[in-house]
């Protein structure tokens, strides 16, 4: 059986007050995801990138070079995403 939801059955009058969070707040919480999924995004392509440079046979010394990033931050990558050349 299905209830229908009204305003009284919540105990709500047509004076009642409703605390909504802030638009601060909302915006705060909206932000930090953002910036999360930001930083998702750039690792995920980062790793894409490694991934299609090895395939191509380039060198980690290569693929730092191209990636404008540390030799040891390569290796790093590919060890914890395991992006290793794939055998066929």
């Amino acid at each position: 059986m299905i209830f229908p939801v009204t305003a009284s059955s919540l105990g709500l009058t047509q004076n009642s007050q409703v605390n909504w969070p802030s638009a601060a707040h909302v915006e705060e919480g909206t932000g930090s995801a953002r910036e999360e999924g930001r930083k998702q995004g750039t690792l995920q392509k980062t790793c894409a990138l490694i991934r299609k440079k090895l395939e191509k046979g380039k060198t980690i010394s290569e693929i730092a070079d191209d990636l404008e990033d540390t030799e040891e931050n390569i290796v790093h990558l590919i060890k914890e995403f395991h992006l290793g050349r794939k055998e066929s």
